[in-house]
This record gives structure tokens, sequence and C-alpha cells, in this order.
């Protein structure tokens, strides 16, 4: 009895001694008055600038009112606990509360013809973005359409052009085409004649590929067109009538939701837009949630999350109109991305960052992670719809479509290791719908079509790929470029220009793969492209299993797919049959994420 009453005395101490919080609920409203307490809706604080200064606690909710904006960048300095997490979230009826990244341009005077200026007041940045009436305006370019073309080249720092440039462009920026895979931007630090001279990049270009000119103000010649000059804070702008009626905003700040160092925080039901950098700007976090929030029009990356950390959730999100990736992910273990609509990312050549990782839909990178990426349509991507680099990783349900529409030489999943091999296994690329890699060649030279829809390139190893569809690709449906132990089983390819292709890498071949039971569908006058004798060479298995159907004519074949969680039933104008013969009569019922090659 005594025992017990010790015992009880001391977990009591215990209690007593562990802060507790009281749960509040902080109210943000365009009506409110930061003299406010916020802790009511009735009386609501009314500015992100106020939201910053509150010393949130486990389990807090900072709540922004349904149908009203917010111009800033919410910060988030404190932590919740696993079962009392903080959340930002929305309260009332209507549209999700926007946290925008602009401030209205004002006091516009005529500099000369159509060419008008203002100042962007207090602010101390280098680059901004431009919006007329809540639409995107184009960053002056010249020329306008297209890709000049190199002549020649010296190193990684100068080029001469083949057109003449009667105009000095010293100051600007020079976009070039490197290869198909990468378009970088440099600063023009002089120019004689046809020659510009930069300050150069890492990657070297290549005679008779393009470039082109840009963030001049001599590039200033139609409607919309703007530059933004970092010295004197101005903006330039070629409008044809005053724009002092056409609501131009600039966009100032980073970030919409900027987060260091934090655990345990939930971001729902919010909608972020025309932020200059990121949509939600993260690094180092854990148990992180994103949750039904909507980014939109963000001048680099949706969502940036790098450092190290884990559990990162973004589940049921919008994410559109983005000029760099949609959601980047590093080291970051337990990553899950479900449910989320992607589109229109990367789509602008000179608007995304210098890399070969640029204008993606989703990036996922760690050395000791995992991650599940389900249930997510992707559509209109510059360049690969889901790159991923690491173990432990599962692709599965995805609507993956119209991919490589600025750059090429990608896949609508990728993955690459690079000289070295790493050592990822238990990577799975099951059931998805990958349909339209097209690649785009403007300012390309001699570049054979090489968009793919699933692109294991070099040295990547250990992956099964089952039971997906590829179809409509300029280049291969499965491309495998120096890969080896890949299990390509049960999968539909058609009407790609290559169904299956496997190919060596430089110092690296493909060896030790399976090829098992997928069903390989070229329409008329397209070649098979099945090189059987590299086929053999690189594959542990190649059996008959392997249904291969060429000369398939629009009029004799149909192609249907299901990229949805519930059976679909399609109407059949007759009958037809599959690749295993088997017979449908006026309809025909696909399971979700699933596919069929019919033909009469």
């Amino acid at each position: 009895m005594k025992q017990n009453f010790f015992l009880i005395k001391y977990l009591f101490m215990l209690v007593a001694s562990t802060p507790v919080f009281a749960q509040s609920t902080y109210y943000v409203s365009a009506d409110g008055n930061d003299s406010n307490a916020g802790t009511s809706a009735s009386a609501p604080i009314k500015s992100i600038a106020k939201a910053n200064q509150l010393v949130l606690n486990p389990g807090d909710v900072l709540s922004f009112k349904k149908g009203d904006t917010f111009n800033g960048q919410l910060n988030i300095r404190q932590s919740g606990t696993s079962g009392a997490p903080i959340t930002i979230s929305a309260y009332g009826t209507g549209n999700k509360p926007v946290i925008n990244g602009t401030v209205p341009l004002t006091g516009w005077k005529r500099s000369s013809g159509n060419i008008w200026v203002a100042d962007c007041a207090g602010y101390t940045g280098s680059a901004i973005n431009l919006f007329a009436n809540n639409q995107p305006l184009p960053l002056g370019r010249y020329p306008n359409k297209g890709f000049l073309t190199i002549r020649s080249h010296i190193g990684k720092t100068q080029l001469t052009g083949k057109e003449p440039l009667t105009t000095d462009w010293t100051g600007g920026d020079v976009v070039i085409r490197k290869n198909l895979w990468q378009i970088d931007s440099d600063r023009i630090i002089s120019q004689q004649g046809n020659t510009l001279i930069f300050k150069g990049t890492q990657t070297p270009m290549n005679d008779n590929w393009g470039y082109f000119i840009q963030d001049n103000p001599k590039t200033l010649d139609q409607d919309g067109e703007w530059y933004f000059n970092p010295s004197t804070k101005q903006v330039m702008l070629y409008s044809v009538s005053d724009p002092g009626g056409r609501g131009i905003e600039a966009s100032i700040y980073t970030a919409g939701v900027n987060v260091v160092g934090q655990s345990n925080i939930v971001i729902q039901n919010i909608a972020i837009a025309q932020q200059r950098q990121f949509g939600i700007n993260g690094k180092n976090l854990k148990a992180f949630t994103v949750r039904n929030v909507t980014i939109s029009d963000v001048g680099q990356d949706g969502i940036s999350i790098l450092g190290k950390g884990n559990n990162v959730v973004v589940d049921g999100c919008t994410i559109n109109d983005v000029y760099n990736n949609a959601v980047v992910v590093y080291d970051h273990s337990g990553f899950k991305l479900l449910n989320n609509t992607i589109k229109n990312i990367g789509l602008v050549a000179g608007r995304g960052t210098n890399s070969s990782g640029s204008f993606v839909g989703v990036r996922y990178n760690a050395k000791a992670g995992s991650a599940l990426i389900q249930n997510n349509t992707i559509d209109g991507v510059g360049y690969s719809g889901i790159d991923f680099r690491s173990a432990n990783v599962t692709i599965k349900n995805n609507l993956v479509k119209n991919i490589n529409l600025t750059k090429s030489d990608g896949g609508g999943i990728y993955t690459f290791s690079g000289k070295q091999a790493n050592n990822f296994t238990n990577q799975k690329i099951v059931s998805n719908i990958i349909l339209n890699s097209v690649g785009s060649y403007d300012g390309s030279y001699n570049a054979n079509p090489n968009a793919h829809g699933i692109y294991m390139d070099e040295r990547s190893h250990d992956v099964d790929i089952k039971n997906n569809t590829i179809a409509n690709c300029t280049g291969s449906g499965i491309f495998l470029n120096g890969a080896r132990n890949i299990n390509i089983d049960g999968n539909t390819c058609y009407n790609n220009s290559n169904q299956i292709l496997v190919s060596y890498a430089k110092d690296a071949d493909s060896q030790n793969n399976t090829i098992l039971g997928n069903i390989l569908v070229g329409k008329k006058k397209q070649t098979m492209s099945l090189n059987r004798t590299r086929l053999l060479r690189s594959a542990l298995s190649l059996a008959n299993t392997n249904k291969q159907l060429q000369d398939m004519s629009d009029d004799a074949s149909r192609f249907e797919y299901n990229a949805s969680a519930l059976p679909k039933t399609v109407t059949l104008n007759g009958t037809y049959r599959d690749a295993n013969n088997k017979t449908y009569t006026g309809k025909v019922t696909l399971q979700p994420y699933s596919s069929v090659v019919l033909m009469k």
C-alpha cells in the first residue's frame, strides 16, 4: 500500500511538472484588426504580419477566413507534437483563403512610346513575376518566339551567333539550349558584334544549337512584355494602353509558407498563389502534412522540401502553372504523394532553374529514403513527370500525360544512377498510365525523337515495372539505357516509336533483365524496333509470353484505358478481340488503372 502511495505521488508530480498548453484557435480575416487577440471569429486579426508574431503551441490552429486574400509570407517557427500538431487551416464558407505573394503597382508613367514605368516600392530583391488581372505576363525576350543559332563557341563562356545581333544585349540573360535535357540561362557581361560573353555554367554548349535573349529592357516590343530593374526597383512594361487600369501586380514574397526545422505541422484547406519563388518552402521537417491545398502561378517550385527529415505527406492538393518543378523532396524518408493533381509545370523555356532536374512534375531524391507516389494525375510537364532516385519507392496508379513539352530525353517516370551505381533496391513502378511523351526540339540540332514513357537511365537497377500502360510516345514506351536487373512484366505498350528498347550507356551495358508477359502493339508502318540481339544479351529471361503485334491501322485497332479507381465500361461498335484472342462484343469492362488494345 505504501509503495502504491509513493507511485501515485510520483506520477502526480510528473504530470504537474509537464507543460500543458490550452489549445487555441487564432482567426485571421481581411476585415479583422491586428490589435485584436484573434482568438474568436468575431474579433480576428487582419494580416499575415501579425500572424507571424503569434507564438503557436502544440494543438493550436491558425485559421484564415474563406473568400479572403492575404498578401505576404507565412513563417511557421514553432512545432507541434504527434498528438497535437500545429494546424494552418480555414474557417467560414466560400472559396479557400488565398495567401498571395503580390503587391499592386501604381503610378505608371510613360517612358517612351508604349513603354511604361512604375516603382516597385520597398522591395529589396532581385527578381519578380508580373501579373495583369491575375494572369501572368511574359518576361520580354528576343526573338519573341523560337531560338537563334550558335555558329561557334569558345569554352563555356562565349558564343557567336549565325544571325546578326544589331542590339547590345549586355546585362541581359542569354538562354542556351545546351542539349536535349538542359536549357540554361546566363548573364551577358559583354558583347562584340554577334559574339556574346557571359559568366558560364558547368554544362558545355554545342554549335548549331539554339539560344535567345531575355531579361533586358530592349526586348520589350509586344503588349504585356516586362522587365524589372533590380538596381532602380522599377518595372518597365510594354502596354498599348495606360497600365493603371490593368490591375498590374508584382510578386515580391519568396514563399507562401516558409517552415524550417519544425515538426508536426499540418497545412490544409488554403490556397497559395503568385509567390515569387515557392508555394511552400521547407527544410529539415518531421511529420509535415500538406492536405487539400491549391498552389498556382509560382515562379520556381510549388512545394520544395530540402535538408533531412521524415514523414512528409502531400495529399489531395492541386498544383498548377509553376515555372520550374511542382514538388521537390530531398532526403526525407517516409514521403507520401497521394491523390494530387499537377498541371502545367515548366512550360516556359528560360524561366526554370539551370540543371537537368528542372521542369519536372515530381522529384524525389534520398540517399536513405522511402516513398509512396500513388493516385496522382500529372498533366502537362516540360520534362519528366516523376523523377525518383531512392530505394524503397513505390510509384503506383498514377496518370502521367503530355510530358517532355519543353525539353526532351526524359520520361513519364524516370530514374538515373550516373557514373557510379547506387545501392537502391525495392523500387516498384506498378499500374501507371503514361500517355503522350512528345519531346520539344526547338533549338536542337539533328536530334532524334526520344521522349519516353518509362525510362531507366544509366546504371539504374533492381526495379520492378509491372502492369503499366504506355502509349503514344515519340521515343520508347519502356527504355533501358545501361540498366540491369529490371523486371518488365505485364505491361501494355501501344503506338510508341519503340515499344521496348534496350540500349547501352557509356561504360554501362544493360544486363540481367526479365521481359515477360508484355503486350507490344505498333500501329501501321511502324517498326517494332525490338532489337532482338541486344534484348537477348541483356535479358535473363525473354520468353514468347510477350505478345508482339504490328501494322495495326486506326481502322483495325482500338486502345482504351481506365485511369480511375473504379471499373470502367466502354461501349464497342462491334466485336473485337484482345492480344490474347479473348473476344468482346458490345462492351468491355476495364479494371482500375488498366488498359486494353482491341482488334477487329
